[in-house]
């Protein structure tokens, strides 16, 4: 290797690293000025960091995928903590958004770097890597909110926000697939060993992982059949790496997946929740047509400025291959297109119907995707003329810019934001803030932890419950002071349980469902209509003397049950006036069979309560 062809690669990835030192400076200053914490998943992966340092300082490896949180793996543990866990939300918020980043930028640094061998593919090459960085994929950190949603929903289309590990997972994969790229290119099985070790720990960040690694041994495939293909010489060697090489992926996928299946994380209880959890998000999305999601899923994944240029190189590849094989040539870019489609379609068909359509899912494979066509990609425009070169450059460099000045903005301007696909708000919910740390001083008076009921709830909600997870990871893994109720548990049938919201202390309360056009609800067959209808009846008898008092009122309404015997009998007649299709009276049983009560199922009154 000569000086120049030395001289460019350095550049080519100083390029790079001085772009991710940028990014990183100014996600660094959004997480700074977070007020909400993340809600939910993203707050169990905080919880599993810290556990999983827990057990290593202890010598208790077999914990980290056993024990609490068993359903989330250590790999994300790993990556975000790879010194040891750390305390405080705001690291683990930009730990959460810039490890993504910069493995992407690894990962995209591994595929071109290969042609770069002088100054302007230095330049190019840096340019494209941090164009791609500014991909919208990485860049949600509130997925809903007051102010953001109501004005561009189309940004706020995806459940996605910082602290979630899908784009991590994506990120990862990406890198597996340069390093078994490369090593099938060089003939090396160290790189490729590297490459499927990469890979298979895709399936200790998410379950999808196993997925993942199912593309990427046809991507090697594929990579085995083109190198033989193309070899001019003796073809015997080539057989016996590429026998070797998909062996190691075997080995080292199939001894993964055993530590998997053979601990808590995808042991036989954490499978049946996830069955159930995974029917009820199929159920939630059911309905939704592929055209309309797939139309939704540009803006804020792959955002318009990289989305038509990459249908440009698609289309320019297509023709090309078509071109050759009416020549009756079979070219490697054709045997690419023809895999990738495979992967897009078997990707979309689990996405729809075994997964359920959140977006977010689909990430790792739109990664690998992108990553598998870069080298076409950017020997195509090697062979462009000098001006051409020069607009691929300051077109990579516009959104990266324009990122990088919202990213130190204090107030990103919300149009831009839209424009770019992304949402960089960090300052909503400090109502609910306040919110959760009164009800944990409630807590801290009781004595006891806090039963709640969350109905018709959603971010705000989640906002509030964080605040005893939070607290309860950074004092020791303490007991939770929320014990919150709701009709979707994740855990079994959906649907309301009354037993839970008659013993509950509070009521987090959301906005009220508008009543269908038909006005009375008579007939409900569906968990999710019958939340919606009980939504509107507890805010329709707030202040009626039925047992139910303000405690705040908000984006998010907060009710003390004041009286359980007033409100029992209210809602007991409201459940009698509703001809029930779907299982609420077993669920309800023992409540509605309690002996002493007027049986009132001829009254009326309650199911207009529903309007």
């Amino acid at each position: 290797m000569n000086r120049e062809i030395l001289t460019s690669k350095a550049l080519f990835i100083a390029i790079v690293l001085f772009a991710l030192a940028l990014l990183a400076k100014g996600i660094s200053m959004k997480t700074r000025s977070a007020v909400a914490p993340p809600v939910y998943d993203p707050i169990s992966y905080y919880y599993k960091s810290a556990y999983v340092w827990d057990c290593l300082s202890k010598g208790n490896i077999s914990g980290t995928l056993n024990g609490p949180y068993a359903i989330r793996p250590p790999g994300s543990a790993l990556i975000l903590y790879p010194f040891g866990f750390k305390i405080g939300i705001k690291s683990f918020l930009f730990r959460s958004v810039f490890a993504p980043v910069a493995l992407w930028g690894l990962a995209l640094a591994l595929l071109i770097s290969p042609a770069v061998r002088r100054r302007p593919d230095a330049i190019i090459g840096g340019s494209l890597v941090a164009g791609l960085l500014s991909m919208p994929v990485f860049f949600h950190f509130q997925s809903v909110n007051e102010i953001i949603g109501p004005i561009y929903p189309g940004i706020c289309s995806i459940s996605a926000q910082w602290g979630l590990m899908d784009s991590l997972e994506a990120a990862v994969a990406a890198v597996a697939l340069g390093l078994i790229w490369n090593g099938i290119r060089r003939t090396s099985l160290a790189v490729s060993l590297a490459g499927w070790i990469v890979g298979a720990y895709t399936l200790f960040i998410k379950p999808s992982g196993i997925l993942v690694l199912a593309a990427l041994f046809g991507m090697a495939m594929v990579e085995l059949v083109i190198k033989y293909r193309g070899e001019n010489g003796p073809r015997r060697s080539i057989l016996k790496f590429g026998a070797v090489n998909l062996g190691m992926g075997l080995l080292i996928s199939s001894a993964a997946l055993w530590i998997a299946v053979h601990s808590d994380y995808l042991g036989h209880e954490t499978i049946a929740s996830a069955k159930i959890s995974q029917a009820i998000l199929v159920e939630m999305k059911r309905g939704l047509k592929l055209g309309p999601l797939l139309y939704l899923f540009i803006q804020p994944v792959i955002g318009w400025w990289w989305f038509c240029p990459i249908v440009l190189f698609v289309g320019w590849f297509i023709l090309n291959a078509l071109r050759s094989i009416a020549k009756k040539e079979i070219p490697a870019i054709g045997l690419r297109l023809a895999f990738a489609m495979l992967v897009a379609v078997a990707a979309i068909y689990w996405w729809l119907n075994l997964a359920g359509t959140e977006h977010r899912y689909l990430y790792p494979f739109l990664l690998m995707l992108i990553g598998w066509f870069l080298p076409d990609i950017f020997a195509q425009i090697g062979r462009w003329t000098a001006p051409l070169k020069s607009g691929v450059a300051i077109y990579c460099i516009i959104p990266f810019s324009v990122l990088l000045g919202m990213l130190h903005s204090s107030h990103p301007h919300l149009g831009l934001q839209n424009a770019l696909g992304v949402c960089l708000i960090t300052d909503c919910y400090k109502e609910e803030v306040k919110q959760g740390k009164w009800l944990m001083a409630q807590s801290a008076k009781l004595g006891r932890p806090l039963n709640m009921y969350a109905l018709n709830t959603g971010e705000p909600n989640g906002v509030i419950e964080m605040a005893s997870l939070i607290y309860g990871i950074e004092h020791g893994f303490g007991p939770n002071q929320f014990i919150v109720y709701r009709a979707n548990s994740w855990t079994a049938n959906p649907g309301i349980r009354m037993d839970d919201f008659l013993k509950s202390d509070f009521v987090l309360l959301g906005k009220a469902h508008p009543a269908p056009p038909q006005g009375e609800v008579r007939e409900i067959s569906d968990w999710m209509e019958e939340e919606r209808c009980f939504s509107r009846f507890i805010h329709s008898i707030i202040g009626n003397d039925h047992g139910l008092e303000f405690v705040s009122e908000g984006e998010l309404k907060i009710l003390r049950i004041s009286d359980r015997r007033k409100l029992e009998d209210a809602i007991h007649e409201w459940a009698q006036s509703i001809q029930w299709k779907n299982d609420f009276n077993e669920r309800n049983r023992t409540f509605l069979e309690k002996p002493g009560r007027m049986d009132v199922s001829q009254s009326q009154s309650a199911a207009k309560l529903c309007k």
